[in-house]
């Protein structure tokens, strides 16, 4: 005999609390507790009550956020900056020439497109891996590995301290 599992789900909106509707990304971070990327409202967190802002004259806008596992900080972006929550302290990493496309979690550590070039975030620093990446390039990781998506799908690995590209695909349409 199977039993499914049973999950509670809570709406949680603007008559709860929440000060803005446009929320951009969620993850859980240091401590438990639940943090959102917010239009307008900055950098929320959530203890399971009630939200509190950060941020909200330093960064408002909120694009993208996570947390990674591996550093154990919180890392999101507002477009133009990349910013950082260690479970102390908020820190501004790296401000970009002209725009901070992505973030992402990987088992490398986060990973970052910005500037039309690929950065790993290791400790304060930002480290380039790679540049002349086509605008509007996105990262995915999956479970067969990490995959640069532009013109052609390539695929991204590390050996021996150094990242080789593959071409996975030669066009994706």
């Amino acid at each position: 005999l199977l039993r499914a599992q049973q999950y509670t789900f809570d709406k949680i909106g603007l008559e709860e609390g929440l000060p803005t509707a446009g929320i951009n990304a969620i993850c859980e971070g240091p401590a438990g507790f639940t943090w959102l990327a917010s239009e307008g409202a900055g950098l929320l967190r959530y203890d399971g009550y009630s939200f509190e802002n950060y941020g909200l004259e330093d960064f408002p806008v909120v694009e993208e956020l996570i947390f990674d596992s591996i550093s154990q900080q919180l890392l999101w972006h507002d477009g133009k900056s990349i910013w950082h929550y260690d479970g102390l302290s908020f820190k501004m990493l790296w401000q970009a020439n002209s725009a901070v496309e992505q973030i992402l979690a990987s088992q490398y550590g986060p990973l970052v497109i910005a500037d039309q070039t690929l950065w790993s975030i290791q400790g304060d620093s930002l480290i380039k891996l790679g540049s002349l990446i086509a605008p509007n390039s996105k990262l995915i990781r999956s479970s067969i590995g990490l995959f640069l998506i532009q013109e052609k799908l390539e695929r991204l690995r590390r050996q021996n301290d150094s990242w080789q590209r593959e071409t996975f695909a030669d066009s994706i349409i």
